[in-house]
């Protein structure tokens, strides 16, 4: 038997001849903005030096706006040239060139401030490179803003704290011109990413590592370097309400890293169908109306991160595609999307989804549940048809090689994936042997993986 020790880093691909009472959507929230049109040409630029040169630059502000996004038209930007995009606030900035461009559907990401400085770089034998900026997305203050109570918060008490889950990431999607809302999705150990069904409308925009608001509530944006652009041909969704409400999909390499959220957040949850835990966590970034020590309605966590566990109140199952889970855990708009945790664990349940909690014992928030029978298919098909996978860290008794019960050991994976399937490796190190006497593709999605005795 040879003995093969291999090193699979970060989605590197190897082939070898190898409720009771649940009553409205937890809604995402809206984040108030408007579109300007704002024309900007760089006209066309040709690249004559023996580097890459700044052919054109120029300002873009909007006097007091708390954020900008950046809309272009008709763009060439060659083989080598590119856009820098700076803001003029904090520093943070984007370089977007003609592939990036097309992922982010000819958007920039999102910036704080009200001025970006707009930077054409032309390199050296591109001809015929220009850009042009047709509309601005700008955002608004949200000082007046106010909640006036919501089904969401049990028990009266918001008990929600703040919390830093590198896995957990905000969603922003678009609405229409004058609007845009918040989601909350997350990194599976699948490389999946997971939000509400209710979220996929418009989905753009998944970013991780979020400052505080102001202190008004007003949104502010990760780096661009923690901004990734949704694929829009990845997302698979059923929006059917309570039961059947998730989307499953895919984002493309950060645009200035060129590095995907499991390298850079270290994070993921597992899956599984068949815990059933005391408790259970909710966390994302739901609204937040307590005035304590601010100046408006909203307050400085207001779309940011927060937690908060509490009692499981069961899971119900009423057919294949009507699962959901029922607890009396704090959440508010804006949590839609985010994992159903199993209190003191990296599993999770499902997808929370649903407010419906009330004070004095009545009621409970929701979330659809793994067992809802398309949503596991899509998870499970989600790196291509016949995966098999494997987690030495996964907690499950009753091993399948599916994704939610995943074989322990490498070597059996390797004996259950078909000729010319995939083995999906979560990280971590195997010691053990490996033979590998057929056709397969072996694919570590959320980290480095070590085999070899």
């Amino acid at each position: 038997m040879n003995k093969i020790n291999m090193h699979v880093i970060w989605g590197l691909i190897l082939w070898l001849t190898f409720l009771a009472a649940v009553t409205c959507f937890a809604q995402p929230a809206s984040m108030p903005c408007h579109t300007e049109v704002h024309i900007v040409n760089s006209g066309v630029q040709d690249g004559q030096m023996e580097k890459h040169v700044v052919a054109f630059r120029e300002v873009i502000r909007v006097p007091q706006a708390p954020w900008l996004r950046l809309n272009f038209g008709k763009c060439n930007l060659g083989q080598e040239s590119y856009l820098l995009i700076t803001s003029l606030e904090d520093g943070a900035w984007q370089r977007l060139n003609s592939i990036s461009l097309i992922q982010w559907q000819s958007a920039s990401a999102f910036f704080n401030g009200d001025a970006l400085e707009v930077e054409l770089h032309v390199a050296s034998g591109d001809k015929g490179i220009f850009f042009e900026v047709r509309e601005i997305m700008v955002g608004e203050h949200e000082s007046n803003n106010w909640i006036e109570g919501s089904k969401d918060i049990c028990d009266i008490i918001d008990d929600r704290v703040p919390s830093e889950d590198d896995a957990i990431g905000r969603f922003i999607w678009i609405v229409g011109a004058d609007s845009a809302s918040k989601c909350t999705g997350w990194i599976t150990s699948s490389g999946a990413y997971l939000t509400a069904g209710h979220c996929a409308g418009m989905i753009d925009v998944l970013e991780f590592n979020i400052p505080p608001s102001d202190s008004n509530g007003t949104t502010n944006f990760a780096h661009p370097h923690d901004q990734y652009a949704v694929i829009p041909g990845s997302i698979d969704f059923h929006d059917n309400g309570l039961g059947d409400d998730w989307t499953v999909f895919n984002v493309s390499p950060n645009s200035n890293t060129g590095l995907l959220p499991p390298q850079v957040q270290g994070a993921f949850y597992r899956m599984s169908r068949d815990s059933n835990p005391g408790n259970i966590r909710i966390t994302g970034y739901g609204v937040d109306d307590d005035p304590l020590g601010t100046t408006g309605g909203y307050n400085l966590f207001n779309r940011t991160q927060q937690t908060h566990a509490g009692p499981n109140e069961g899971e119900t199952v009423d057919g294949p595609a009507d699962s959901y889970w029922e607890y009396r855990v704090d959440t508010m708009t804006g949590n839609s999307g985010g994992p159903v945790i199993s209190f003191g664990s990296t599993l999770t349940l499902g997808i929370h989804t649903h407010g419906g909690c009330g004070p004095a014992g009545f009621g409970a928030n929701a979330g659809t549940s793994f067992e809802n029978d398309s949503l596991e298919a899509a998870i499970q098909t989600f790196p291509g048809d016949s995966v098999v996978y494997v987690d030495k860290g996964h907690t499950v008794i009753q091993e399948d090689g599916t994704v939610f019960r995943p074989w322990d050991t490498v070597a059996e994976g390797v004996i259950d994936v078909l000729e010319g399937g995939k083995l999906s490796i979560v990280k971590g190190s195997y010691d053990e042997p490996m033979e590998i006497n057929k056709a397969m593709t072996i694919v570590a999605p959320v980290g480095a993986v070590t085999i070899g005795e």
